[in-house]
């Protein structure tokens, strides 16, 4: 009965032996497909991923609440106007619609950890300055459209060079590829 190792040893000798076929047939050398569930688990082994995923997933968070803040707060500045509530909300998508792709342009030509920086920096300055109005009690809901389009606007960079900083993080330690490697 053959051992654990000696299955492997053969079964990686099968696996280089059809590698080899394949070459010389000039067909592509399709790489064994890990499972859904065992990529994932690669990946979040990482431990630098793992602190980019819980980064990101606090930001988009924070932005979810932010922006129900911003609802509430917009209804009881304008005597409940869902007009204005609309208005107020659209800033940011609308910011993220219009700037994207130059976004995605930036990301791939800067370095994505300084444009994650620099972005989550003005966003944050973003919420201190509607913090400084409301405490002050000089907040108009005018005053939330150009906010909503700053922040907007740092999303549409913030989020391409964090979809692209993921595979920098994650490099070529794994490869994740389900498409045929040509040799």
């Amino acid at each position: 009965m053959a051992t654990n190792t000696e299955a492997a040893s053969t079964d990686a000798s099968r696996q280089a032996a059809a590698e080899t076929a394949a070459h010389r047939a000039g067909r592509p050398v399709v790489a064994p497909r890990k499972s859904g569930l065992e990529a994932a688990k690669e990946v979040l082994s990482m431990r630098d991923f793992r602190f980019l995923l819980l980064g990101n997933a606090m930001m988009f968070a924070g932005f979810q609440v932010r922006n129900m803040g911003q609802a509430w707060l917009v209804l009881d500045l304008t005597n409940n106007s869902s007009l204005w509530v609309g208005i107020v909300n659209a800033m940011p998508g609308i910011a993220i619609i219009c700037i994207s792709l130059i976004g995605g342009a930036v990301a791939d030509r800067a370095e994505r950890w300084k444009v994650q920086v620099i972005t989550k920096f003005v966003i944050a300055s973003m919420a201190f300055v509607t913090a400084f109005l409301i405490t002050s009690g000089a907040i108009q809901p005018w005053q939330l459209i150009p906010i909503g389009l700053i922040i907007g606007s740092m999303f549409a960079f913030h989020n391409p060079a964090s979809q692209a900083f993921a595979m920098d993080v994650v490099g070529s330690q794994a490869d994740f590829s389900q498409e045929p490697k040509f040799q």
